[in-house]
C-alpha cells in the first residue's frame, strides 16, 4: 500500500479505520501495522486479539515478553499443553544404552511434585500483563496411541494395555488420593492440575473454552479458588474427548471414562452459578446419560447438584434423553431461554427388552410443555437426518449426507420406509426423531431404523414437538 493511501485511511475517525481494515483480513492488518505506529497503535487490538501460549517453556518465555509490552490489547488466552508417557523398563534399559555419558543433574526433593507447567505460562495463564483478557481457551494433545512412542507408559492402573490408548481411562478414580498419586508419577497429569491451577487463580476470566477435554480429573479442582474460579464465569464450551482402540471398542465402555462424564457436575457444572450460555459436548459413542457401564448415573444435568441456577442458553451435544434431563430442563425452565438438542438420541436400557425405550422424545417434550417454558428457541438436529435404512445411515457416516432418501440401484426398501418416505413429502414440516443404541460389544451408537419408523408412523413424538413449538417465543405475549 503506496504512502498516500495509509495517509488517507490514518486521517478516518477511528472506528471506521478499523471497520474498513476487517476486510483486510489477519494478514493485511499485519502488513498495515507496519507502515507505522499510528497504523500500528491503532490495529494492535486486533490483531493480538488471542495470545497463545504454550508448555514451552522457551516458547512461553518470548510470549511473556511479548505480553509485557502488547498485553492490554490482548482479549483471549489460547493455552496449548503437551507432554509424554513415562518410560517402561525397557525404555528406561534404551535410554541408559543412548546416554553412555549422561550429564549430572542436581538431586531433586521426591516428595515435592515437579513443576510441568513452565513459570512463564502459569504466569500467563493467572493474568499477569493480561488485564483485558476475559476468555480463557484450553486444549491438551497427548498421543495415547504412542505412535513412535512404543514403550511409553500413560497410567499405571491400567491392567489391559500395558498404561496406553483408550484403556488409560479404564479405572474410575474416584478420590484426591488416587489423583495425587497420578500425578506424582505422570508428568502429563501434574500438566493439566498445573494449568487449571494457574488459571484458576486469573480474576479476570468470565468465559471457558475448552476442546477434547481430557476424561482425568485433577486435584487442583477440589481446592476453594476452583469453585471461585468456576462461579465468575458468565458463558462455557465444553467438549469431551473421545476415542476407540484402533479394533472398534469404544472410550464409552470403560468406568473409569464413564464415572469422569458422571462427575461433570461435581467438576464444573455445579459451580458454575452465573453461568448463562452453555455448550456441552460429549463424544458420541460415550453421551452424557449412557448406561452400557456400571456407572448408573452419567447425566452430570443434575437439579438435585443445583447445577447452572441463572442457565439461559443450553447447547447439548450427544446425550441420552432421558427422565434426569427431562427433570433438569423442567428445573431450568423459568430461566431458560434457548434450548438446542443436536445429536442427542431416545435409547432403551442396556441388556434389556428391545422396546424399553428410557424415556421417549414425546414423553421429553410433553414434560417440557407441562411446565410452561419461557423459550425463544427450541431446536432438536442432526448431522444428518435419522436414517430409515443401514446403507442410509452408512451414506450418512461416509460423508454423503444421507436422509435425502435411496440412491438409484440402492437397496430395495420395504413399504413402511416407503410410506414414511411419501409422508414426509406430503408433510415436509414433518420430521424424524433419533432413536439409537450403545451395541453390546463395541458400546459405538447405532440407529434403531425400525424404532425411528414406528415412532414416526404413531405420530406422538411429532404432535407433542408441535405442542411444545407452540408456546415458544410467547413468553413476551400477554
Amino acid at each position: 500500500m503506496q504512502r498516500t493511501q495509509v495517509s488517507r485511511l490514518e486521517s478516518l475517525p477511528s472506528e471506521l479505520f478499523l471497520s474498513i481494515t476487517e476486510y483486510a483480513g489477519f494478514d493485511g492488518r499485519l502488513s498495515l501495522s507496519a507502515a507505522n505506529s499510528n497504523c500500528r497503535s491503532l490495529l494492535l487490538q486486533s490483531i493480538f486479539r488471542t495470545l497463545r501460549v504454550t508448555s514451552d517453556e522457551e516458547e512461553a518465555d518470548e510470549v511473556l515478553k511479548l505480553a509485557k509490552r502488547i498485553g492490554g490489547n490482548v482479549r483471549a488466552i489460547a493455552f496449548h499443553g503437551t507432554a509424554g508417557p513415562n518410560l517402561s523398563e525397557e525404555g528406561k534399559r534404551d535410554e541408559v544404552e543412548d546416554n553412555t555419558h549422561p550429564s549430572p543433574k542436581t538431586p531433586r526433593d521426591s516428595s515435592i511434585p515437579e513443576q510441568v507447567l513452565p513459570a512463564p505460562a502459569a504466569a500467563l495463564l493467572s493474568g499477569a500483563h493480561l488485564p483485558n483478557a476475559s476468555t480463557l481457551i484450553v486444549h491438551f494433545a497427548f498421543d495415547f496411541e504412542n505412535n513412535d512412542l512404543g514403550d511409553g507408559i500413560w497410567d499405571s492402573r491400567d491392567d489391559l494395555s500395558d498404561g496406553s490408548s483408550m484403556y488409560v481411562f479404564t479405572v474410575p478414580e474416584t478420590n484426591q488420593a488416587m489423583l495425587a498419586e497420578s500425578e506424582a508419577e505422570f508428568p502429563w497429569r501434574r500438566l493439566m492440575s498445573q494449568t487449571w491451577g494457574a488459571a484458576s487463580q486469573n480474576k479476570n476470566i468470565t468465559s471457558l473454552v475448552v476442546g477434547d477435554l481430557i476424561p482425568k480429573a485433577v486435584t487442583s479442582w477440589f481446592d476453594s479458588q476452583w469453585a471461585r474460579f468456576l462461579s465468575q464465569l458468565s458463558d462455557a464450551d465444553i467438549q469431551l474427548w473421545g476415542g476407540d482402540n484402533g479394533a472398534g471398542w469404544e472410550v464409552g465402555t470403560l468406568d473409569g471414562y464413564m464415572y469422569f462424564v458422571s462427575q461433570l457436575d461435581r467438576y464444573f457444572l455445579g459451580a458454575m452459578t452465573n453461568v448463562k450460555k452453555l455448550r456441552l459436548s460429549c463424544y458420541e459413542h460415550g453421551p452424557l446419560g449412557s448406561r452400557w457401564t456400571d456407572v448408573e448415573d452419567t447425566m452430570a444435568l443434575r437439579v438435585r447438584s443445583g447445577c447452572l441456577p441463572r442457565l439461559e442458553e443450553l447447547r447439548l451435544e450427544y446425550a441420552a434423553i432421558c427422565p434426569e434431563l427431562g427433570e433438569f430442563l423442567v428445573a431450568r425452565g423459568e430461566t431458560l431461554r434457548k434450548v438446542a438438542l443436536h445429536e442427542c438420541f431416545a435409547s432403551r436400557e442396556y441388556r434389556v427388552d428391545e422396546e424399553d425405550v428410557r424415556m421417549t422424545w414425546a414423553e421429553l417434550f410433553s414434560a417440557l410443555r407441562a411446565a410452561r417454558p419461557t423459550y425463544d428457541s427450541f431446536t432438536v438436529t442432526n448431522d444428518a437426518p435419522p436414517p430409515l435404512t443401514f446403507k442410509e445411515w452408512q451414506r450418512s457416516k461416509d460423508g454423503g449426507g444421507g436422509g435425502e432418501g435411496k440412491d438409484a440401484d440402492d437397496e430395495e426398501e420395504s413399504e413402511g420406509v416407503k410410506s414414511v418416505r411419501a409422508e414426509m413429502a406430503r408433510h415436509p414440516e414433518k420430521m424424524l426423531f433419533m432413536y439409537a443404541t450403545l451395541t453390546d460389544k463395541y458400546g459405538d451408537r447405532w440407529p434403531e431404523l425400525d424404532v425411528i419408523r414406528t415412532h414416526f408412523q404413531a405420530g406422538k413424538d411429532m404432535e407433542e414437538f408441535g405442542k411444545l413449538m407452540r408456546l415458544v417465543g410467547k413468553s413476551g405475549e400477554a
